[in-house]
């Protein structure tokens, strides 16, 4: 993801950070051939931190979902609560390249996932992207499937996913 999608991504990430309350728990992972936690799982409160990591993120190189989604779904663990929501949002302009790659084994890890009581809400960005692979994670794990052609409808995406999120709580 490079020029106007990171721009567009870090955008929608901030403005999604921004709608959380002080109660809610966030975590940003990235990935591309390494997986990073640039948020490690804390209280939203601590915006101005969170929102200025975000600010830092620039493209790199390749896309290890399925390390990304098990990263970001250590995270909840840390916090995991039945009586919360608790979700991934996987945002990602790209096909698996690094590690598991098929539809078949992120399925695989949306149904682990929802055992535990996790969701993956997906956004494929572009028209590169793999939809069976995100369709079927978001799918299996109970989480919804978005496509967006163009990077500047992603703060829209993400206020949807929120809105929805929040008016469940």
């Amino acid at each position: 993801m490079s020029g106007d999608k990171i721009i567009k991504a870090r955008e929608a990430a901030i403005e999604a950070v921004s709608k959380l309350g002080d109660r809610d728990i966030v975590s940003i992972v990235i990935f591309d051939d390494e997986i990073e936690t640039i948020v490690s799982a804390q209280s939203a409160k601590y915006r101005s931190d969170i929102i200025s990591k975000i600010r830092r993120v620039e493209a790199r190189g390749n896309t290890a979902i399925f390390g990304g989604v098990s990263q970001g779904a250590n995270e909840i663990r840390k916090n995991l609560d039945k009586g919360m929501i608790n979700r991934i949002i996987l945002l990602s302009d790209g096909f698996a390249n690094v590690g598991p790659s098929s539809p078949h084994e992120l399925g695989r890890l949306g149904v682990s996932l929802m055992k535990e009581g996790v969701s993956v809400s997906t956004v494929g960005l572009g028209l590169g992207y793999n939809e069976d692979l995100m369709t079927s994670l978001a799918g299996k794990s109970d989480g919804n499937s978005y496509f967006v052609e163009n990077s500047e409808d992603l703060p829209r995406i993400f206020s949807s996913e929120l809105g929805e999120v929040l008016s469940v709580v």
